[in-house]
């Protein structure tokens, strides 16, 4: 659990990352609506974890996993 839960903030931790000053494309729109997906699955999982409860902790993994096959398929 605490391992799950360390990476889903390390997740989110990434995101944030990706909107700080002077990174490409952090003023689109659409690319920050992918951070903010990562940031939204990464909590999800982390509070389902500490929930115990698998069915949330899937539901934001498909949340990140989504945002980032999206934003790869338009930015790379």
């Amino acid at each position: 659990t605490e391992d799950l839960i360390r990476e889903a903030e390390l997740v989110a931790v990434i995101a944030n990352f990706l909107n700080e000053e002077g990174m490409p494309d952090r003023d689109d729109d659409e690319y920050r609506a992918f951070t903010v997906a990562m940031t939204t699955g990464a909590k999800m999982i982390a509070d389902a974890a500490r929930q115990e409860d698998l069915t949330g902790a899937q539901k934001g993994a498909g949340i990140i996993s989504q945002a980032c096959t999206q934003c790869h398929e338009s930015y790379r």
